[in-house]
This record gives C-alpha cells, structure tokens and sequence, in this order.
C-alpha cells in the first residue's frame, strides 16, 4: 500500500507541553470522553500532573499550525508480539472532514520505520470508513 499523499504536509505532530498544551488537552479529552474507555473529564490542572507524567506517550497534532487534536502512541506487548498502540482524539470543530485519516496515514508511514505491527484504536462508526480509505489491512 502507497501513504505518500501531499495532503499530509500540512500535518505535524509536535511534542506535548504540560505548560502550553494542559487547557487544549483537558477540552479535546472532554470533547471525546463519551468514546473512550475512561469517560472521566479531566481539568486543565489534572492534565498538566498527568502530561508531565507520560507527555512522551503523546503528540499535539497540528493543521497548518492549528492545534487540532493529540494522538497517544505506546509499544507495548500483545500475545508475545510488540505493537505499536495509537490513538487518536481530534477536536470536535475538525471531526468529519476526513482528517484522521490524513493523520492516521501520515503516522502509519512513519510508524512503518519500526517494523512493528500497528494497532489503531478506532471508534467503531468509523471503520467503514477507514477500509474503504484502504487503512484496514
């Protein structure tokens, strides 16, 4: 499968800042609470002892310098493999435009460096859509 597109380049993800980043954190995680597993909401001083705890576990994803989600990535170990576990919560005024993919894309292609298998967490309206983006393998 071909992930280079042009459309990424405008997508970066850069490191978290506890200081920074904590009020935009705290009102994504709100945002997605109800899909994830923990559904407690978190307020921006929460976040900044949580963020300066795992701030390595997690990226700000930006759109042509807009703030517009955080993804969560993790090596961990499933059944003796090691995989690569990401996340992804965007803010809700970039939801359904088709940016996750773009952004799932982006960081399969440099998650593809590791030789390890990828696992996304995806909430399950969306892998429809997704397969039919050739993500599923």
């Amino acid at each position: 499968m071909v992930l280079l597109n042009h459309t990424y380049e405008p997508i970066r993800f850069e490191n978290v800042s506890y200081k920074k980043d904590a009020d935009f954190f705290a009102k994504v995680r709100t945002e997605s609470s109800f899909y994830l597993d923990n559904a407690s909401n978190f307020n921006p001083d929460e976040v900044k002892i949580f963020l300066k705890k795992e701030y390595s576990n997690y990226r700000i994803v930006n759109l042509d310098n807009v703030k517009i989600g955080y993804i969560r990535l993790s090596e961990t170990v499933i059944d003796t493999q090691k995989v690569n576990l990401v996340g992804l919560d965007l803010a809700e005024a970039f939801r359904g435009q088709g940016l996750a993919q773009q952004i799932y894309r982006k960081l399969i292609r440099f998650l593809q460096q590791k030789n390890l298998p990828i696992m996304l967490y995806v909430i399950i309206e969306h892998i429809t859509s997704m397969r039919k983006s050739g993500l599923e393998k």
